[in-house]
């Protein structure tokens, strides 16, 4: 792990945007990664330890990342910020429903 770890910390920088790979899944009316139940997210926990629990479309199109210390995240190179509704993200999800993306987590 400590050769891994300083390999992204050397890609990452001061580890508050970190890449991960998010294979998207569905459930209902929800797409993306949501820790337990659909969609896998790798690394997770990310290197700085944070364990992300969700990340995911929901109903009315509202972005869901959780824990709270994640402040934003990119896809398809848009950054979004928690609870931001946006259409366009929820097609591209549904666009990509199996395949696996690249998602930056962004902390402060």
């Amino acid at each position: 792990m400590g050769l891994n770890r300083n390999f992204l910390m050397g890609q990452n920088g001061d580890l508050k945007g970190i890449k991960a790979m998010m294979t998207v899944e569905n459930t209902s009316s929800q797409y993306g990664f949501k820790n337990g139940y659909f969609g896998r997210l790798s690394p997770n926990p990310l290197p700085n330890g944070v364990l992300v629990t969700k990340c995911y479309i929901g109903s009315l199109n509202i972005l869901n990342l959780a824990p709270e210390s994640i402040k934003s995240c990119t896809i398809n190179n848009i950054t979004y910020g928690t609870f931001a509704p946006d259409a366009a993200l929820t097609s591209y999800l549904k666009r990509n429903v199996g395949k696996t993306i690249p998602v930056i987590f962004h902390f402060d």
